[in-house]
């Protein structure tokens, strides 16, 4: 297998597991890597539960970026730059992404969601959602001390090591945020 294949096959597998995570719908969310000098990303509107060979598109860390990449380039490319992440995942939880509505960090109520999101996960509010300059800077600084960041009536970042790791972070997120609006529901009942 050469390495684009490689690299096509763990776009294709991460995005088919976002969807059915429900993590993304069928026309948003994106994923990169770093692999050396060269970043990897899905392209502008590419479907992440059924991505071709052509919806991964490639440039070199520093050089011209393809106009087809992902609107979000910007924010994979200063991740990049001001972390040591090798991989970011772009997603769109209903639930985290509606629980960050209202607040300016997210504390996971559950274990599982204290274990791996330690101190809980910053939600940040930018005036510019969607690949401006704004979202990049504060979502590089985000990750650069936690696993993942909310963004305000956005979704949510995740960086790491490798996709698979970022897939798993994003789903511990979602459920966590799960947890946490169901217990509210709860004790809205209870008063």
């Amino acid at each position: 297998m050469s390495q684009c294949d490689h690299i096509f096959s763990i776009f294709k597998d991460a995005g088919e597991w976002l969807f059915q995570l429900s993590l993304v719908g069928l026309k948003n969310g994106n994923i990169s890597i770093r692999l050396n000098d060269r970043i990897y990303i899905t392209r502008k509107g590419a479907s992440l539960p059924a991505l071709k060979k052509d919806d991964v598109v490639s440039f070199s860390l520093g050089g011209h970026v393809p106009e087809e990449a992902s609107s979000e380039w910007p924010v994979h490319l200063a991740v990049y730059e001001r972390t040591a992440h090798n991989a970011v995942v772009h997603v769109h939880p209903v639930y985290a992404t509606a629980a960050a509505g209202h607040i300016r960090r997210f504390v996971p109520v559950d274990v599982e969601g204290k274990y791996y999101l330690k101190g809980g996960v910053p939600v940040v509010v930018v005036s510019e959602p969607a690949g401006s300059g704004e979202l990049a800077v504060c979502v590089a600084d985000a990750l650069a001390y936690s696993p993942c960041v909310l963004v305000r009536s956005h979704g949510a970042f995740v960086g790491g090591s490798d996709v698979f790791y970022c897939l798993s972070i994003a789903e511990i997120l979602e459920r966590s945020a799960k947890i946490f609006m169901l217990e509210q529901i709860i004790q809205g009942v209870k008063t």
